[in-house]
């Protein structure tokens, strides 16, 4: 099993990556539309590097500033010009970069250190606002993933009493239905949230090679911890609503945002 903070760990998500664009490519995909998941990985090893002992300590004192800058990023893409009525991106020219694929993590990582401080009302602050912006937006996928995510960490977050749990369950299971109950209009796009089925349509070695890429992603989060738990079952709920909706395949699909948030998780974990 990889250690989460070795360098071999940094290259976990490399096979997943390589995989979607080879695969995109005999689809008849052209080789730019990965640019962003190559911007993805030196941003998300830049963040890998960077969060080390001595800045994760300096986040868990000072959780509620990071936990709002968070939010804010988050909130942000309601202002963005979106595509359609849809708002789940922050952009920088013709690059759209799916924000709660990044902030995501980091939200789950708010709740579970403000657990440990015995902080009960900054919690649910965090569950609250994360839930309503991905109804806004609307990202059902996002936010089925983020509240199996928080389910599982409520029921894991030993010394929190139980009314504060069933609180917190309660607002995300209501923020889930909401954000499942908008219409999806955005068209499915094959090297995004398709490309598993391109995977499959290519043949044995590379379904065995998609295996062995989702081995990699989830190898570094297997641990017993509850942020590992947390962050495991938010991954494995990212994949699993590709196949109920329009929803980007975590770093297999072109894109920045999940690679980002995958090395987050597999520092803060």
């Amino acid at each position: 099993m990889l250690h989460p903070h070795s360098k071999l760990t940094a290259l976990a998500p490399l096979p997943a990556a390589a995989l979607g664009a080879w695969v995109a490519y005999r689809a008849g995909v052209e080789p730019k539309a990965f640019i962003t998941s190559v911007l993805g990985i030196g941003a998300g090893l830049f963040f890998y590097f960077l969060l080390g002992p001595r800045v994760q300590a300096l986040l868990f004192r000072r959780v509620t500033p990071m936990a709002t800058l968070a939010i804010l990023f988050l909130a942000s893409t309601l202002a963005s010009p979106g595509l359609g009525d849809v708002h789940r991106w922050v952009s920088w020219g013709n690059y759209y970069v799916n924000a709660s694929m990044i902030i995501a993590p980091i939200i789950l990582y708010g709740v579970y250190i403000s657990f440990v401080r015995r902080d009960r009302f900054l919690p649910l602050v965090l569950i609250a606002f994360a839930s309503a912006i991905h109804v806004l937006q609307p990202d059902a996928g996002q936010s089925t993933a983020f509240g199996c995510a928080c389910i599982v960490l409520l029921l894991l977050a030993r010394g929190t009493p139980v009314a504060v749990r069933l609180v917190g369950v309660i607002l995300v299971a209501i923020g889930t239905l909401l954000a499942r109950s908008q219409p999806d209009t955005l068209p499915a796009v094959e090297h995004s949230e398709r490309i598993l089925h391109l995977v499959v349509k290519q043949g044995g070695v590379a379904v065995i090679g998609m295996i062995g890429g989702m081995i990699c992603l989830f190898a570094p989060l297997l641990r017993s911890s509850v942020l590992a738990v947390t962050f495991s079952t938010y991954l494995a709920a990212q994949f699993a609503v590709t196949e109920f909706g329009n929803y980007p395949v975590p770093v297999f699909g072109a894109g920045a945002a999940s690679i980002i948030g995958w090395y987050l998780m597999a520092r803060l974990r």
